[in-house]
């Protein structure tokens, strides 16, 4: 049993391969902007996913367009900043260059409510 403890502990100090690979560059790419985002001690900038009506009376695939939307909030997910983007391209450059000197981790860290978690959902 003590091994086993043991073993455990020295796992948990050991680096995620999953988490090492996504956090790779320290910056967000197609694979890991779900679950990353950039921080202050003030603010958190992350990409959510959206979508803009065109036409609401004529409902259909041609009025719906797919949004990437950079989102800067507070510590308490109060919307700060928004801009939208149509192609994750777009965002993802955005995004890192005018985060790139904060910090950078991942999403399920946050304990707060609020659509950068998902729990409003």
């Amino acid at each position: 049993m003590v091994r086993l403890i043991n073993k455990i502990c020295v796992m948990a100090k050991v680096g995620s391969l999953w988490l090492d690979a996504l956090m790779k560059d320290q910056k967000l790419n197609e694979n890991n902007w779900r679950e990353f985002l950039f921080n202050t001690k003030k603010l958190f900038t992350f990409i959510s996913e959206g979508v803009e009506v065109s036409d609401f009376e004529n409902l259909d695939d041609e009025s719906i367009n797919f949004v990437y939307n950079v989102v800067t909030t507070n510590h308490d997910f109060q919307e700060k900043h928004l801009k939208t983007f149509s192609d994750l391209q777009d965002a993802l450059q955005y995004v890192n260059l005018k985060c790139s000197e904060w910090d950078f981790s991942p999403k399920n860290g946050l304990n707060k409510d609020g659509c950068g978690t998902c729990s409003a959902h």
